[in-house]
């Protein structure tokens, strides 16, 4: 409803909208009685149904949850990225370590299963700590944020929103498992300088 037309019929300042109760007829039967009895009043008024009004309100989160999800998803990216290639550092930088180990006999599949254990226990806690800071993110948003800024909010993922962030999470964490192990065998590869005899 316009709001120079509230305070002239009414004489009422700072209302932009209201609620009204149809008794069960639908907004076109009511809008079309309303037009009948007073269609100044009606010509004044913008109409929307609370299933529409939702229905937009979804709309627009859907849109916004689109883009947040594919920001998530780039940022998953880089963080793997980084994730790797600290791993390649660590594995470089240790390599006075693995000589050691060479030296006093550990096999090259000894110092396999080494790298191998060590790159999935950095992307396991990886993996959790970042779904966790995702989830208590999330309650922020939703049970939080939203009720303070809407007075209303949306109602966090069942199981199965959980399943697939489970799968997901296990699917990239591989992933990440296979690079950093491959980089980190490469940067430990036999070579000259790991052609030591045992002492």
């Amino acid at each position: 409803m316009g709001k120079k037309f509230w305070e002239a019929a009414t004489g009422l300042d700072g209302c932009h909208s209201l609620r009204i109760y149809t008794g069960g007829r639908s907004p076109q039967e009511f809008t079309a009685a309303l037009t009948r009895r007073a269609p100044d009043v009606a010509a004044a008024l913008d109409i929307s149904s609370s299933k529409a009004l939702k229905e937009n309100a979804l709309a627009v989160f859907e849109q916004t949850f689109q883009v947040t999800g594919i920001l998530t998803l780039l940022a998953a990216i880089l963080g793997g990225i980084a994730l790797v290639v600290q791993i390649a550092q660590a594995t470089a930088n240790r390599r006075l370590e693995w000589l050691a180990l060479r030296r006093l006999g550990t096999s090259w599949q000894g110092m396999a299963r080494l790298v191998a254990a060590d790159v999935f226990l950095s992307i396991a806690a990886g993996l959790v700590m970042g779904n966790l800071c995702g989830w208590l993110l999330g309650w922020l948003l939703v049970d939080i944020i939203n009720r303070q800024a809407f007075g209303w909010t949306i109602l966090m993922g069942g199981p199965q929103s959980a399943a697939k962030i489970t799968a997901f999470s296990v699917f990239y964490g591989s992933i990440l498992w296979g690079c950093g192990i491959m980089i980190g065998w490469w940067t430990m590869r036999p070579g000259a300088r790991w052609n030591v005899r045992r002492e």
